[in-house]
């Protein structure tokens, strides 16, 4: 695992389920997702490149709390994207002053062939932006994999399908969490970008915990809140499920 990519700083949040008798820190507001399709016979040097040149720019601006977080995960399974780089704001001017600053450093730190060399990788790209919900991830959490459920639901329905998650689903999820089969879970709601307006993200230690967890949740959604259950299949328009790991 290389520096900028320890499970630390790879957990899509910093903060920890809250523990009584302690000051909590301030909570991310917004996630930047930059997605970028690179050829596989680029994905090392990709990385490599980000370690040299982005990782130390990242450190600097989460030092100075222009961000409050980042991390870059390399595609497993699902999806044509395989590369998926996030920055977590406490608040919208942030992500303004972020790249502007982003940029800037980089174009007095990297040399310009290297820059290009690293353009000239990405054969795709997309950007994202989404506000944080219910998040529940435990501090030093070694999560290995990112499964991540984006769902397209009309937006007359969005409160009543938040609704379903808090109060059917995540009674579930935290007792998988509870049971060490699930790692954390975070909710996303949708601002900027693509056709998929919500979003859910399982943190696992280990590939067999997912089997576990689905089989966990799908079961005891259909036993203990069968309307619930039927909702989440009539709301929803389209789903996609991607499962992300650690870049190293």
């Amino acid at each position: 695992m290389t520096k900028f990519a320890s499970l630390a700083g790879l957990l899509l949040i910093a903060a920890a389920l809250p523990l009584q008798g302690q000051e909590q820190p301030q909570q991310p507001q917004y996630a930047y997702e930059a997605y970028y399709r690179i050829a596989g016979a680029d994905m090392g040097a990709w990385n490599q490149s980000f370690e040299t040149y982005a990782a130390p720019i990242m450190a600097s601006l989460q030092e100075e709390g222009i961000i409050q977080g980042w991390s870059l995960w390399q595609h497993q399974t699902g999806g044509t994207y395989n590369s998926r780089f996030t920055i977590r704001f406490f608040d919208w001017a942030s992500i303004g002053t972020f790249w502007d600053e982003y940029f800037r450093r980089l174009g007095e730190t990297a040399p310009q062939e290297a820059i290009a060399e690293t353009t000239a990788m990405i054969r795709a790209h997309m950007d994202e932006i989404w506000t944080f919900g219910e998040i529940h991830v435990p501090a030093g959490l070694e999560a290995q994999y990112f499964y991540i459920s984006s769902y397209q639901v009309p937006f007359s329905d969005m409160a009543e399908w938040n609704g379903l998650w808090t109060a059917a689903a995540g009674p579930i999820m935290d007792a998988a969490m509870e049971e060490g089969i699930l790692g954390g879970w975070v909710i996303f709601n949708h601002d900027t970008g693509g056709h998929h307006n919500f979003k859910v993200g399982y943190l696992f230690e280990d590939w067999d915990h997912m089997d576990d967890f689905f089989e966990k949740i799908q079961s005891e959604l259909a036993e203990q809140h069968p309307a619930e259950w039927q909702r989440f299949g009539e709301l929803f328009v389209s789903h996609r499920d991607d499962v992300w790991t650690p870049s190293n």
